[in-house]
């Protein structure tokens, strides 16, 4: 699993003509008394040079058939969040949408060419239903890149809210 994350990133940033950074790969393995069952996984951590942080993972199965090996699929979802150009990886979208409807001021998210996931779809939904009496919306904005690709922002002016017990 390693070396196939090694390698798609690798691979995958030089092909990009993108610096490669220094790839350290920490594995562990549970001793077998500690675990029930087989199974195996990997999670890959990136932190850009700007400071964003991008997660990808993948699961093992003896059942993979024509699957994906786990360590390419966590390394193609950092290198798609890479060249997508966002400053957030799928799995974080939806986590942040409490952030900035409860944030003061303005939040806002550059996306890159992705486009809203499923969950955070809803999670915009669920947010805009709990805090309508204070005119909570979130606002999806498409325009371009330096490049003059599609480039998409999310943007929400939040509640405001103050925890009153300190």
């Amino acid at each position: 699993m390693e070396n196939d994350a090694k390698s798609v990133l690798t691979d995958g940033l030089n092909k990009h003509n993108i610096t490669l950074p220094n790839i350290n790969i920490e594995s562990y393995k549970e001793d077998r008394n500690a675990a029930i069952g087989n199974g195996s996984g990997i999670n890959l951590v990136c932190t850009t040079s700007s400071g964003c942080i991008f997660g990808g993972s993948g699961l093992g199965s003896n059942k993979r058939d024509e699957q994906t090996a786990p360590g390419i699929q966590a390394a193609n979802e950092i290198l798609d969040t890479i060249l997508s150009k966002s400053c957030v990886d799928e799995h974080a979208q939806d986590q942040l949408i409490i952030f900035m409807a409860l944030a003061k001021g303005t939040s806002k998210v550059n996306l890159g060419s992705k486009k809203l996931t499923c969950h955070t779809e809803t999670a915009i939904q669920v947010a805009e239903i709990m805090l309508k009496e204070f005119n909570l919306h979130f606002k999806l904005s498409e325009g371009k890149d330096n490049g003059g690709n599609i480039s998409y922002s999310l943007e929400c002016k939040g509640y405001e809210y103050e925890n009153k017990i300190k």
